[in-house]
């Protein structure tokens, strides 16, 4: 497969044109051409693009993992009431509702929390097909414990069919893994391009095999100057549609890049052929080669969640612990003694 030269001339022009659109302007390699609309366009430009217009390329890889995310909590759904339907067959439904309401109900929105907390609907769940299924068995497995916590605590074990809960266990744990794997077949491996959006930027080095996007900078005219808010602008919009950033450069300009890309949001790794301290706070791999992450992208919304309510427990600890030190100090200083020398002075003037 060859690798797609992505340009930044799609982002200049008309807001009414294709590329304005959002239509990506990607050539082949030994062209390093294309027809936009009956004129010619290459990669070798050192113009700005006009603020606002959106990137040469739309990549809707968010909206793609959100659709995917929705389709394994379906798949989860059915795949439980598909298990206690078998359940039912077994004995009647009431031997599996011992308080008016069927057990499966009450495992369901269990299962989705848990698996929305051990990552079984997340992109590595995704991504790897073993980790998928381990994690939604794993998260099924706790909402159920908790449910029979809940039977033996309320003393209703003896109102519910053992033989139904236990095949619609079961059942349910079958049709999980066969629905994921199903969807991971025919949804999750179809995607194009995989489920991240990677962009490869070269800068005076040839570029890698198996790289889906790719864009020269050398050839666009980039220079890594955080002092030119033109190429900041040109860069942040190049960048943007993506989820990971693959910078292959040479040793001269690597500290340069390293520092250009932590000032945009996105996951930014610098593609070494040896040791280098850059600030790296993490390592990865590209197509057999050694990367080292220098920036993160933006954090989860449930990791933003936590950070906030840890941040607002700390502050109310805080001021709580404040009050009660300067109450401490006033109940002091009341239940002190007068200075024998104040008590004088004061006796003496009266």
């Amino acid at each position: 497969m060859r690798p797609r030269v992505v340009s930044d001339s799609g982002i200049r022009g008309d807001r009414n044109s294709s590329a304005a659109s959002g239509v990506a302007d990607v050539f082949d390699v030994p062209r390093k051409e294309v027809e936009l609309k009956g004129v010619t366009t290459t990669t070798a430009t050192a113009e700005s693009p006009v603020a606002g217009n959106p990137p040469a390329i739309r990549l809707d890889k968010g909206k793609v993992r959100g659709l995917l995310f929705l389709g394994l909590c379906l798949c989860d759904i059915a795949a439980i009431r598909a298990g206690f339907s078998v359940g039912r067959a077994i004995r009647d439904w009431r031997w599996l509702a011992p308080n008016g309401i069927e057990l499966g109900w009450l495992i369901l929105p269990l299962h989705l929390l848990f698996a929305s907390r051990n990552g079984a609907i997340s992109r590595i769940a995704l991504e790897r097909l073993s980790e998928s299924l381990r994690r939604a068995l794993g998260a099924f497995v706790m909402a159920t414990s908790a449910v029979a916590l809940l039977l033996f605590f309320q003393y209703a074990g003896p109102l519910v069919s053992r033989a139904a809960f236990g095949v619609s266990i079961v059942s349910s744990m079958a049709f999980i893994a066969m629905g994921r794997l199903i969807f991971a077949m025919c949804f999750v491996s179809p995607v194009p391009g995989g489920l991240i959006g990677e962009l490869l930027i070269i800068d005076g080095v040839p570029p890698r095999p198996g790289a889906y996007h790719v864009f020269d900078a050398e050839a666009a005219g980039f220079q890594p100057d955080l002092n030119d808010p033109q190429m900041l602008a040109r860069l942040a919009a190049l960048v943007g549609p993506f989820d990971r950033v693959i910078v292959s450069t040479t040793e001269e300009r690597r500290h340069q890049w390293a520092l250009l890309m932590k000032a945009y949001s996105v996951t930014a790794e610098m593609l070494l052929e040896g040791e280098t301290p850059l600030g790296a706070i993490g390592i990865g791999r590209y197509h057999g080669h050694d990367t080292i992450v220098v920036a993160r992208g933006p954090m989860s919304l449930g990791a933003r969640i936590k950070k906030r309510a840890a941040r607002s427990c700390s502050s109310r600890r805080c001021w709580c612990s404040s009050r009660s030190r300067s109450s401490s100090k006033a109940a002091v200083r009341c239940c002190s003694p007068r200075p024998a020398s104040a008590a004088t002075t004061s006796h003496s003037r009266s």
